[in-house]
């Protein structure tokens, strides 16, 4: 078997970067994983590292003040450095040291934490497993493992300032400073309508490219800088933090899961409207304690059939007291307002068109399905077929 058809497969099976110089001095990198630019070239220079320090006898180990680790063999007449993997799991205060000794923030940061996650944990035991597959699969006869530890390389802080670089930079970063500013009020005011009309070419614009010949790469990276930021935003705009949560982990998904540019635009306007729509329907930063409470224990009861009873007996608190502090702060009642929150989740599941009526009739709780197209109409001034057939997304 050709060697580069050998690490092909052990690179899918074992998921660990491996790097071969040949005889020719032609190097061939197996691996995909992406990491920002000064961590790339911190990689270059630990593996030109190792290559320097291969001989015929040992295999060459080699950690670095990142923690990274890599080793490094001769396999008939190439040289092969395994790595970089991790020996063990990297905490999080030794990321926030080495993101400030790289001086690296923003969509940088976000890449070095991204890199670290795809990395492998490997012990000792299994070290010593791979590099005994690599030499058993290619003939070579089993020896005991001999390693020379070396020294690595301090890594070097930020180089010298470009100020020609820096003043071009800074107008894009005040550019987009006053664009991420106009982008989260809408968000955090609830502006569905602003939300929808938003220029997706606005958003984040002449950003550097980190992933170097990769723009989808690219464009999962800034997808995930506008995810993060208008989570954010929508939380300070008065949602709670689990339903932000559960947002910014759908949206995480949908990102990661494309597979062209082209639907960049589509999942750019998709987390401006679910961020937006989530603050109009969901805010309650106005509200006391008692009905914020209130308000929390209805969602997550929207399954089930709650009733005014239910609420104040969870809170401690009388039917009557709640029942005039809820219609003082929201203007409504308890029940009016259990129902416009089981008409807004409905409609999410109508735009879907995966159940019938009567499924979400009963998934939310109403009596029958009569009823719940009694108190969507009453709401919406369509019927809830009508509101489907209107808003279906194909």
């Amino acid at each position: 078997m050709e060697l580069a058809v050998f690490f092909q497969i052990l690179y899918s099976l074992v998921s660990i970067p491996i790097y071969e110089i040949n005889k020719d001095k032609k190097p061939s990198l197996y691996s995909d994983i992406f990491s920002p630019n000064k961590m790339t070239e911190i990689i270059k220079k630990n593996r030109i590292q190792v290559i320097s320090k291969i001989n015929e006898k040992d295999i060459v180990r080699l950690k670095d003040y990142s923690n990274l680790t890599y080793i490094g063999f001769k396999l008939e007449n190439s040289k092969i450095v395994i790595g970089p993997f991790l020996e063990q799991e990297t905490s999080l205060s030794d990321m926030i040291n080495l993101k400030r000794r790289l001086r690296m923030i923003g969509e940088e940061a976000i890449m070095l934490d991204n890199m670290f996650n795809q990395l492998r944990v490997l012990t000792t035991i299994e070290i010593d497993y791979i590099y005994n597959l690599i030499i058993n699969l290619s003939n070579r006869t089993f020896n005991d493992i001999n390693y020379q530890v070396i020294s690595p390389q301090k890594i070097e802080n930020a180089r010298s300032i470009n100020i020609e670089r820096l003043f071009e930079e800074t107008k894009t970063v005040t550019k987009n400073y006053q664009i991420e500013n106009k982008l989260l009020n809408i968000i955090e005011t609830g502006n569905v309508e602003q939300a929808k009309k938003f220029e997706f070419h606005e958003i984040m614009v002449d950003l550097p490219e980190r992933a170097i010949n990769d723009s989808l790469r690219n464009s999962k990276t800034r997808l995930t800088i506008l995810n993060t930021i208008c989570n954010r935003a929508a939380i300070r705009g008065g949602i709670d933090v689990q339903l932000g949560h559960q947002i910014s982990t759908n949206l995480g998904i949908t990102i990661e899961t494309m597979t062209s540019n082209f639907d960049s635009k589509k999942i750019t306007q998709d987390i401006l409207i679910s961020y937006a729509e989530a603050v109009y329907n969901y805010a309650i930063n106005d509200y006391s304690n008692l009905i914020r409470s209130a308000i929390l224990y209805i969602r997550r009861q929207i399954t089930t059939s709650v009733s005014l009873s239910d609420i104040a007996s969870f809170l401690f608190v009388s039917k009557e007291h709640l029942s005039r502090q809820f219609k003082k702060e929201t203007k409504m009642t308890v029940s009016k307002y259990i129902n416009h929150s089981k008409v807004v989740e409905s409609k999410k599941l109508l735009k879907q068109k995966n159940h019938t009526i009567l499924d979400i009739s009963t998934m939310l709780g109403f009596s029958s399905s009569s009823h719940f197209t009694k108190v969507f109409k009453e709401e919406v001034k369509l019927t809830p077929k009508a509101y489907q057939k209107a808003h279906y997304k194909s």
